[in-house]
């Protein structure tokens, strides 16, 4: 019976010659034998050197520059590159206005932009700006601005002092030239506001008593009364009249040069009467 001369190393040739026997040669060196392996991410295998079956050899790297790919190694079925998870960060980062963005992953690409930060801070007193590669950056200006102060103008930014911050302006005047109006500011009421009041005043007419302000203006009541008039200050009768008694009422018609002060009084007004059959009193019939 033929000897078996199978020696179950893969590294050899198994032969079996009639005059001598079995005889293992070498196989080529190179020759994979025995099981793949992964080191990380390489992929290895086994081979033949001088008919023994060692060493390990690298049949791929499994490493791909894709930084969106999970990178593996099994030692059966090699390499796989399965998706890292959409939204990870890849690739760089970008402004679009005052927007900076970095682009994510989206499946096994690169692509699409997640909002890193927004560059504008809402602040009138800063100029914002977004770098690609380093994001925002802030400059103190020296704009104009409000300190959300009715009451002052000429709000200004120091942004000369460094600082981003609303330096105040000067106060508001609110004077509108009435004595008859109050003078206000309301800092968080819209400004200056001017209310009526009923303050003394002088309307500038010689001819009115008990100046006051009314809604606004200046007022007064009449200086004279019972039908005399005002000449510059002055009550006096009018043309015609005269007042026979001086109770500052015009109560004798001289028009007609009949009825005088002394002899008969007439008003028109005021209709006749007896009163002490006086001169300065006059005489009624």
């Amino acid at each position: 019976m033929a000897p078996d001369c199978e020696d179950w190393n893969p590294c050899t040739s198994d032969v079996c010659d009639p005059g001598s026997g079995c005889v293992h040669p070498p196989v080529s060196d190179g020759m994979e034998c025995g099981a793949r392996s992964c080191s990380g991410l390489e992929w290895r295998r086994q081979t033949c050197q001088s008919g023994q079956c060692g060493g390990s050899e690298i049949i791929q790297v499994c490493g791909d520059p894709n930084p969106c790919t999970a990178d593996s190694c099994d030692g059966g079925a090699g390499c796989s590159y399965p998706a890292a998870g959409d939204g990870l960060p890849c690739g760089s980062t970008y402004c679009s206005g005052l927007a900076w963005y970095a682009q994510t992953c989206q499946g096994t690409s690169c692509s699409g932009g997640a909002l890193l930060a927004s560059c504008d801070d809402g602040n009138p007193c800063s100029d914002d700006y977004c770098n690609d590669g380093s994001g925002c950056s802030y400059v103190p200006s020296t704009a104009a601005c409000s300190d959300g102060d009715a009451c002052t103008a000429g709000d200004t930014c120091n942004g000369a002092a460094g600082e981003a911050c609303c330096q105040s302006g000067s106060k508001l005047s609110c004077d509108d030239g009435n004595p008859c109006t109050d003078d206000e500011c309301w800092p968080a009421g819209g400004g200056c506001a001017n209310p009526p009041n009923a303050s003394p005043c002088d309307d500038g007419d010689a001819c009115t008593i008990s100046d006051h302000c009314s809604v606004g203006g200046c007022t007064g009541s009449p200086l004279c009364s019972y039908n005399q008039i005002c000449v510059g200050g002055v009550c006096q009768c009018p043309a015609g009249l005269a007042d026979c008694d001086y109770d500052q009422i015009c109560e004798c018609d001289t028009s007609s040069g009949q009825y005088v002060c002394g002899t008969e009084c007439y008003s028109y007004v005021y209709g006749c009467w007896e009163y002490y059959n006086t001169w300065e009193y006059g005489y009624c019939s």
